[in-house]
């Protein structure tokens, strides 16, 4: 994300669009995602989107969301 653009709710915007589209496929029962254990805005988004910290592998924190 360019610096001019941070903070703004974009990303939070963008990835609650990408779930709800994931989800409303009956196919789709869970989401997974995963970002740097020091990307503090990352983990703000997930948590945003009611995503649970799964677990970590080596500098990923590893995130899920079931239907």
């Amino acid at each position: 994300m360019v610096p001019s653009a941070q903070g703004k709710g974009y990303a939070t915007e963008a990835v609650q669009k990408l779930v709800e589209w994931a989800l409303s496929n009956k196919n789709v029962t869970k989401i997974v995602a995963e970002c740097l254990n020091d990307n503090v805005p990352s983990m703000r988004v997930l948590e945003k989107l009611q995503m649970k910290r799964i677990g970590s592998q080596k500098s990923m924190l590893n995130w899920q969301l079931e239907k």
